[in-house]
């Protein structure tokens, strides 16, 4: 499975809004240690999140701390781009977690 993309983060927003979905946006992201930095902050994960790619997996596949369901919007694309494995964990939490989409703004 693949991430969805959209044209921009203020569609990405709008459109979460519509549907009722918590957005979490993805920005400021300079390295790998920052991406996972700021996906634990934008959906306040628990403080033993272990700062790895599984600990990104197991926390993306639980979300029982946050009621309802979440979209991540990733405002800068190149970091996906840079990370496959980034990309490729969110997308196979994506396709574990009915609660969970996540989103890329395009280039």
């Amino acid at each position: 499975m693949s991430l969805e993309t959209v044209a921009s983060v203020a569609q990405a927003v709008n459109d979460a809004r519509r549907r009722k979905v918590t957005a979490h946006v993805i920005d400021d992201v300079h390295d790998k240690t920052s991406a996972l930095a700021a996906t634990a902050a934008a959906l306040s994960f628990p403080d033993h999140f272990g700062g790895n790619l599984d600990a990104l997996y197991d926390m993306l596949t639980d979300l029982s701390w946050l009621p309802g369901d979440h979209v991540l919007i990733w405002a800068h694309p190149q970091a996906i781009q840079d990370w496959p494995a980034i990309a490729a964990t969110l997308a196979d939490a994506v396709a574990h977690n009915p609660r969970l989409r996540a989103q890329v703004v395009q280039d």
